[in-house]
């Protein structure tokens, strides 16, 4: 968040909002940046030139950098202009229709419009389907799928984290448990296998069965294979 300089806050509104007309066209009507009114109109290389610096620099590893990390994507110019808009300004907690505050209306016909999309990019009928299109990260959507079919402390599968997996799928180290899902449930990891990797998906499908048939299959209640099949 940008910070706003506290001469600008203590400074009366008629004067941070208007500038004075007199000697408009002498030296001193060149008022120092440090003096100048805040509008709130600047771009954010007038306003914070050390943040844009910065930006650039991301920007610049950015294009000579390449990651791979499966939570990271580059945004569409679109999608860009769509964060960067008057829509950041709107506090919509809720659901469409059901807001806690008012003002929602076109935030409403949005969401509305966007599950529309989903539902159709999937091919699901919308009186079978629903759909929550608001923007939760990947964690808590694993949580709620575990919440879902799994009751506190059922046993659970995913790829280890050492392994390409993640902590959600019930990471804990010999010591301590590490995420949220490690402490609800009781996780038991499965592992690639090195030497067959890229060879077979086959050969490391029958190891994972294996790890299932070692942990008591009928306690099994959800395996999270996406990574390992993605």
């Amino acid at each position: 968040m940008l910070t706003l300089p506290l001469r600008y806050l203590v400074r009366p509104l008629c004067q941070r909002m208007t500038v004075s007309l007199r000697g408009q066209h002498s030296a001193a009507a060149q008022v120092p940046d440090h003096d100048r009114p805040w509008t709130g109109q600047d771009s954010l290389a007038q306003d914070d030139p050390e943040m844009w610096g910065l930006l650039k620099k991301e920007k610049d590893r950015q294009c000579r950098g390449l990651e791979l990390i499966a939570s990271e994507n580059f945004c569409s110019r679109a999608a860009l202009e769509a964060q960067g808009s008057c829509l950041n300004n709107k506090y919509s907690e809720g659901y469409p229709g059901k807001r806690y505050y008012g003002g929602a209306e076109v935030v409403d016909q949005i969401e509305l419009l966007c599950q529309k999309r989903a539902l159709a990019a999937f091919d699901l009928d919308p009186a079978l389907w629903g759909v929550n299109v608001q923007p939760y990260s990947g964690s808590p959507a694993n949580f709620a799928a575990y919440t879902a079919v799994l009751n506190p402390h059922e046993r659970i599968m995913g790829l280890d984290l050492p392994d390409g997996g993640h902590l959600t799928h019930g990471y804990m180290s010999d010591v301590k448990r590490i995420s949220a899902t490690s402490i609800y449930f009781e996780s038991m990891p499965y592992k690639l296998n090195i030497l067959a990797a890229g060879l077979s998906s086959q050969v490391t499908v029958d190891a994972l069965v294996r790890s299932i048939d070692q942990c008591q299959c009928e306690s099994v209640q959800l395996i999270d294979a996406g990574e390992f099949f993605g």
